[in-house]
């Protein structure tokens, strides 16, 4: 009964620090401008970081470079700048993206965050699904009889869609505009087909 008291604290206090951090995230984003500038400039990098990935074969983990998680997009792009640094290859990664006017990863991060973040608001045209139905899938999913892995895999998923939702209400009119005219070439970019 302790063990479980222990786990379920845990996990309470992961929730409640990944909330925080999250508000202070979509705090301090909020307040950044989305320009067509910065859409433009991003845009530029993703076939070259596309081709980047390629050329270095098996020395980057290709699931944890883009693994879904339970920070959302910020997070997705935080786990794969450090799966880049743990391969050894940030140097590299750093030069490519200083071709294309970056000064470092971490503002490639926080830009293709905040582009990502508003391509996704631009998609769901204002209709942000309810976090409360997703909350309560967790309650339930805390009693279910899941094995502890897949119940560990779905919570992760529920929490990175929490987050995402979180993110998603962040998006400024402003930025949805700005990123309007750039929709088709984004998708374009990242191969989505319509």
């Amino acid at each position: 009964m302790t063990g479980l008291r222990t786990t379920l604290i845990r996990r309470l206090m992961t929730h409640i620090v990944g909330t925080v951090l999250l508000l202070v995230l979509a705090s301090t984003s909020a307040h950044a401008e989305l320009t067509s500038a910065k859409i433009e400039r991003w845009m530029v990098t993703l076939e070259p970081v596309k081709d980047w990935i390629h050329e270095q074969g098996t020395g980057l983990d290709q699931k944890k470079l883009l693994s879904a998680g339970s920070g959302g997009m910020a997070g997705m792009f935080e786990r794969a700048l450090s799966e880049v640094e743990r391969a050894g290859k940030l140097e590299s990664f750093s030069t490519m993206l200083k071709q294309h006017g970056y000064h470092s990863p971490q503002s490639w991060v926080e830009e293709s965050t905040e582009v990502m973040r508003t391509f996704v608001a631009v998609n769901m045209g204002g209709k942000i699904p309810d976090a409360a139905a997703i909350e309560a899938q967790l309650e339930t999913l805390q009693n279910s009889a899941l094995a502890e892995s897949q119940r560990a895999m779905m919570e992760t998923m529920l929490k990175g869609t929490l987050a995402m939702l979180d993110e998603v209400k962040s998006v400024s009119k402003e930025d949805i505009e700005t990123l309007r005219p750039y929709i088709k070439g984004i998708e374009q970019r990242l191969g989505h087909r319509h």
